[in-house]
């Protein structure tokens, strides 16, 4: 077992998780290193290789309690994100935010899940997508939703209170409070997937597969 999978932190009198000196000292470096552009509340708890690129007049704000785990990635080219206490992100969790990301209280984020809330627009069936406009939209995770892991959560989508996307789904659609959706498109058990409007444009002008 590696050094950093031993160290969990230690529990306070009040039953608050109190981090341990790795712990203290990731925080104590983001906060040299990145100033006013990360807040780090409280007592958040940094596993190894957590890694904030956060652009200028962009800001991150990690709630008191919050836990990232080993390998997490922060990429916040614009606007902001903000973590909610208590909060837990898996390892390897990304996110990427040009406008704004909001993860609320309590929320669990497996491993690998995919926060992005900027891609590329796709009208010209014609053109290779990435050389299409880009464009952002503000992502919402509500309080005490529950990620699977390697989920994808893309632009302007809501997640609400307490809902649960099932792991390796692709949710491009608001996800009602307490609803569960699964699939790609992410979806509720059972239903149909919901054709994408490029792919009823190209079957409309006869361009793609039928069905």
């Amino acid at each position: 077992m590696s050094a950093s999978a031993s160290e969990p932190p230690t529990p306070s009198p009040l039953g608050t998780p109190r981090p341990g000196l790795r712990h203290r000292l990731r925080a104590l470096h983001v906060r040299v290193r990145h100033g006013s552009r990360v807040e780090l509340r409280g007592r958040p708890l940094l596993g190894p290789g957590v890694r904030f690129d956060v652009a200028r007049g962009a800001r991150v704000i990690v709630g008191d309690g919050v836990s990232l785990g080993e390998g997490c990635r922060l990429h916040v080219h614009a606007g902001a994100v903000t973590i909610g206490e208590g909060a837990v992100l898996g390892e390897h969790c990304a996110i990427v935010a040009r406008t704004s990301v909001m993860i609320g209280e309590r929320c669990l984020l497996g491993d690998g899940v995919a926060i992005i809330d900027t891609d590329h627009r796709f009208d010209d069936v014609e053109a290779p997508v990435r050389l299409q406009e880009m464009v952002s939209g503000p992502v919402q995770i509500d309080a005490g939703a529950v990620l699977g892991p390697r989920a994808a959560i893309l632009r302007g989508v809501r997640v609400g209170a307490g809902a649960r996307v099932g792991a390796q789904s692709v949710v491009t659609r608001d996800v009602a409070a307490g609803a569960a959706v699964e699939g790609t498109p992410a979806r509720p058990p059972g239903k149909p997937p919901i054709p994408s409007a490029r792919l009823r444009r190209m079957r409309r002008d006869g361009r793609g597969p039928d069905g």
